[in-house]
């Protein structure tokens, strides 16, 4: 998926449960389908993630692989849609978690 030049780094966004607080799949998926019109409408090649962290007391968020995202503009996005932290993916690392300033406050 990230083998050309054009395509070092990807992240992993999602509008879902902004600010840690449970929406209903309803409000989720409107949310969701925001982020994806603005994503799509910015030509960015978009490919559909599910997030699931260690707490299974959390569901799994419906969420957007996108490739050739800067960390600036993913940092942006996030804070627009309320969320605390993004998945960094480059090539040849291990992907990590970046926290966005919402975090922090």
């Amino acid at each position: 998926m990230l083998e050309n030049e054009n395509e070092k780094s990807a992240v992993i966004l999602t509008a879902w449960n902004p600010r840690s607080k449970a929406l209903s799949s309803e409000e989720n998926k409107e949310r969701n389908n925001e982020l994806f019109l603005e994503l799509e409408n910015n030509n960015y090649i978009i490919y559909k993630a599910l997030g699931k962290g260690a707490d299974a007391s959390w569901p799994a968020e419906e969420s957007f692989l996108i490739v050739g995202l800067n960390k600036s503009v993913a940092e942006k996005i996030s804070i627009e849609y309320g969320q605390y932290a993004y998945v960094w993916c480059q090539i040849e690392k291990p992907a990590s978690m970046v926290f966005t300033h919402l975090w922090r406050s």
